[in-house]
């Protein structure tokens, strides 16, 4: 009974891995995309990531992003812009037509802006900050053939948010 059932488990195991590996025998590729960027400190009607990235293992990639998290939501109190941009790995695991995937890079951001006290009428305060900070993320990817993928992902850094958004495959 039990070498049946190890016999089973190797089984569905290669045959997993060899799916897996037919799936994703994609490498030397290029591609490019946008996400809807959505930090719940900051609001803009239109919060967006651009990249652009090269595959260049079945397995591994590197990403350029440029992320705009918008103005600063403070009950008009303050009007702080927060962008940057983004160099990082992406490892993935390709099951099916779903790539998984973990995000290790650099966040280079600035923040500008204003503080605005009511009572006075008058601005008080300026901020001119910038940084560079590890980013780490994770995400889900689905592809509906060799050129598109749609993709949610969670990005953690000093400035955390969730990105809804496509990319594009050459």
């Amino acid at each position: 009974m039990n070498k049946r059932i190890g016999l089973t488990s190797l089984i569905i195991a290669c045959s997993l891995a060899s799916g897996t590996a037919i799936a994703n025998e994609k490498k030397d590729t290029f591609f490019v995309g946008a996400s809807i960027a959505v930090n719940s400190d900051y609001k803009v009607d239109n919060p967006a990531k651009f990249n652009v990235g090269y595959q260049f293992h079945p397995n591994f990639a590197v990403e350029l992003n440029q992320i705009d998290l918008g103005k600063s939501d403070n009950d008009d109190f303050e009007n702080i812009d927060v962008d940057g941009y983004a160099a990082m790995l992406v490892a993935k695991y390709p099951l099916g037509n779903f790539n998984f995937y973990g995000k290790l890079g650099a966040f280079s951001w600035s923040e500008e802006g204003s503080y605005y006290d009511p009572f006075e009428k008058r601005i008080t305060g300026l901020v001119d900050n910038s940084g560079t900070d590890i980013l780490l993320g994770a995400g889900v990817s689905y592809h509906f053939n060799d050129y598109l993928a749609i993709k949610t992902e969670v990005i953690k850094s000093e400035f955390s948010h969730f990105g809804l958004g496509f990319d594009i495959y050459f």
